[in-house]
């Protein structure tokens, strides 16, 4: 028989046999990609954002292409950036917004009820961008950010909205084995001011032109890699630098330093057999693009103030929270300086588990030094850096604000994410600029008056119940006193330059005491009990204004704010579209959320809204022209 042989090899032994080569197959398969990709990180070559890196590449490279590269900065637009739909301040590079359907199924296999999801809708945006560094005007451009395996987002909203279902349509869904639970809308973002590490081939045009290469000229990395003190990775390729502005001398990344402490105590652990040894905690790091051009680098942002459904991301991580236990591992409590030049400028240690202040005498000439993220309790030894002007304890175990009266140079101070109950020792500091004192356990305004200079105060998510001791600010512009316990808007008389108040999530009844603010362009109150708009007058300025989730029902005595381009009132009261007729009164009017007011369900709402404004182009998170 022709078929004698099939049926004789054919066997169970071997069809087994065959099952598992393949089997077999398939898992080396993806052990090589693993191989590979480690050899690829383990033989890159790090590179620094400054005027030498096209030199630097051509004379290690005859080429000027580095196969394997990792470049770290922070995100910068080469252009306009995406404007977050949620997110008032948010400036993104990227933006991610997906509606997903929550099911639950009944599965007669496992007879058990399951559940599910769908995705209902997915856009994706992006804008040109590159990295920059804070010490150096060139910047690498991302190529194709949306090719890399993991796009670097985070979620800055999540909201979800139950079905709610009448009991037939309850019985009917159980019957059919199949339950809606709800839609859940997300966004996210990857904000300018992002740490972001480009991993993958670096390259420089041998004509000094914007040329970059399209393909990397490795294989595609294909899984998530670990990097210390790294949000993500990617493929990147530079050009020449362009000379705009001087450039300080002798600025350096700590980082490098910072990993080294952090591996001679693991070692040093291990020697010793501590269980502590092994126990790391490092940031993702993500595929991604890169080119060179000139740019300069903003500080991002850290207001925590808003919708509690809202998530802000300040920098390379969000911050855990206070009352939560830090990852356990070694801690760090010396760091030796020896590798930083003398006249280093800017020093980084986030994420680097210092216990302790201490070895700082020979940077005399530091101006920004960032301890981000770490195990601080104290603030000392630091009195000998008198020129620094940016100092950064972000997300720390302080309790006190001391040992700074000798900082007579510095213009920011963040200890955002501590542990204060007061503001004190601060008279000394004549010229900062920017306090950030977000999310800590501060009851009271105090102890301020002798910083006249002081253009932005931070006091988010604290314990403040009254507005107050401001009166010597006279530079305030931006004043942020979200998510605390005041129950009255006062004392702001004195704040004449004031342009932006944020003092949303408190316990505000009555919109008041703003008549001296005339150069108020952002106001946000969201989230309080205000049920009358009210004591506008004066405040024609305004661009923004924010009174979202009150208990308005009357849109009145805002005619006359004809400067108006964002108008934020969801989660009120509105119930009829002749209240929504003064929106024809703003002229630059371009953004409206109205929805969760009673007249969203006018079938209509969305239509009716456009043809009473013109000129809006975005209606609750949703654009509705170009």
């Amino acid at each position: 028989m022709p078929l004698d042989w099939l049926t004789q090899y054919l066997t169970l032994e071997n069809v087994c046999l065959g099952v598992n080569v393949v089997t077999l197959s398939v898992i080396y398969k993806a052990y090589r990609n693993k191989v590979t990709n480690f050899e690829a990180v383990q033989t890159a070559r790090q590179f620094d954002i400054d005027q030498h890196l096209a030199s630097k590449l051509r004379e290690e490279y005859p080429d000027g292409t580095a196969v394997h590269a990792v470049i770290r900065g922070h995100v910068k637009a080469l252009g306009d950036t995406i404007k977050s739909r949620h997110m008032r301040h948010a400036k993104a590079v990227i933006q991610e917004c997906c509606l997903t359907e929550h099911k639950i199924q009944w599965s007669p296999v496992s007879r058990f009820w399951s559940q599910t999801q769908r995705e209902i809708q997915r856009i994706l945006n992006f804008v040109p961008f590159g990295l920059v560094s804070r010490h150096s005007n060139v910047m690498v451009e991302v190529v194709d950010p949306l090719e890399c395996e993991n796009v670097p987002v985070n979620c800055v909203y999540e909201n979800f909205i139950p079905n709610r279902e009448g009991l037939s349509g309850v019985f009917f869904g159980w019957l059919r084995g199949e339950q809606t639970k709800g839609i859940e809308e997300q966004e996210f973002l990857l904000e300018e001011g992002s740490a972001l590490t480009a991993f993958g081939t670096l390259t420089v045009a041998e004509d000094a032109s914007w040329r970059h290469r399209q393909r990397p000229q490795h294989s595609r990395l294909t899984f998530r890699c670990q990097f210390p003190k790294m949000s993500s990775t990617g493929n990147s390729a530079v050009t020449p630098p362009v000379k705009t502005e001087d450039v300080k001398p002798g600025t350096q990344d700590a980082s490098k330093a910072c990993r080294d402490q952090v591996t001679k105590a693991q070692q040093g652990a291990e020697a010793k057999g501590t269980q502590e040894a092994a126990r790391t905690t490092q940031p993702d790091a993500v595929v991604n693009s890169a080119k060179v051009e000139a740019a300069a680098q903003s500080r991002p942002g850290q207001n925590v103030e808003g919708d509690a459904k809202a998530v802000r991301s300040p920098s390379l991580t969000l911050p855990p929270s206070l009352d939560q236990q830090k990852s356990k591992g070694p801690e760090i409590t010396e760091i030796s300086y020896d590798d930083y030049e003398p006249d280093t400028l800017d020093l980084d240690f986030t994420h680097c588990r210092i216990g302790k202040l201490s070895n700082l005498e020979n940077l005399r000439r530091i101006e920004i030094l960032i301890f981000r993220n770490n195990l601080l309790k104290k603030i000392e030894n630091v009195h000998m850096l008198v020129t620094l002007k940016e100092l950064e304890f972000y997300d720390n175990q302080i309790t006190k604000i001391e040992n700074l009266d000798a900082l007579v140079n510095l213009e920011i101070l963040d200890i955002s994410f501590n542990r204060l109950t007061h503001i004190e020792n601060l008279d000394k500091l004549v010229k900062l600029k920017k306090l950030f004192l977000v999310n800590n356990r501060i009851t009271k305004i105090e102890n301020l008056d002798k910083l006249v200079n002081l253009e932005m105060l931070e006091l988010g998510s604290n314990r403040i119940k009254v507005v107050e001791n401001l009166g010597t600010l006279v530079n305030l512009k931006s004043l942020f006193l979200g998510k605390n316990r005041i129950s009255k808007l006062e004392n702001l008389e004195p704040l004449k330059q004031l342009e932006l108040l944020s003092i949303q999530s408190n316990r505000i009844v009555k919109l008041e005491g703003l008549h001296e603010n005339r150069n108020l362009c952002h106001l946000y109150m969201s989230h309080n009990g205000i049920e009358k708009i009210e004591n506008l007058e004066n405040n024609v300025k305004l661009e923004t204004l924010d009174l979202a989730a009150n208990r308005i029902k009357h849109l009145i005595n805002i005619k006359h704010l004809v400067n108006i381009e964002e108008f934020w009132f969801n989660d009120n009261e509105i119930e009829s579209f002749e209240e929504v007729q003064v929106l024809a009164n703003f002229p630059k009017l371009a953004t409206v959320y109205l929805h969760n007011n009673p007249i969203e369900k006018d079938p209509m709402y969305r239509r009716k809204i456009m043809m009473i404004s013109p000129t809006v182009t975005q209606i609750d998170a949703t654009m509705c022209r170009k």
